[in-house]
């Protein structure tokens, strides 16, 4: 009995899901932290703006891959996964190229007499 339920098959389907989720959890520590830190730039838009574009991925990825495709709770763990992969990876593109600016505007400039 696992959290009052004893149904075999929705334990395994559950089992099934929390693996795939798990394979995920690098990416929302990821996001997690460059979230904080956009926050600590007093930046609160640009998280917000990519966890609703990752949230509306989702969305769609569970419809397509759930009812267009037949592939159930696989297919939403499938579709969580990649919109946190989303989300990751648009806060390191954006963290390199927040770092290559600060860099640029922070390089000594050459003396014009």
């Amino acid at each position: 009995v696992l959290a009052g339920c004893s149904d075999v098959g929705i334990i395994s389907a559950g089992r099934v899901y929390l693996r795939i989720r798990a394979l995920g959890l690098p990416l929302v520590f990821t996001a997690n932290v460059l979230q904080g830190a956009s926050i600590a730039r007093q930046d609160a838009s640009t998280p917000l703006r990519i966890f609703a574009c990752a949230g509306v991925l989702n969305l769609f990825g569970d419809v397509y891959l759930t009812l267009m495709q037949g592939k159930g709770i696989v297919g939403a763990a499938v579709a969580t996964l990649a919109s946190q992969l989303a989300a990751a990876a648009y806060f390191i593109f954006r963290s390199i190229r927040l770092d290559r600016s600060l860099s640029a505007s922070m390089a000594p400039r050459r003396m014009v007499a």
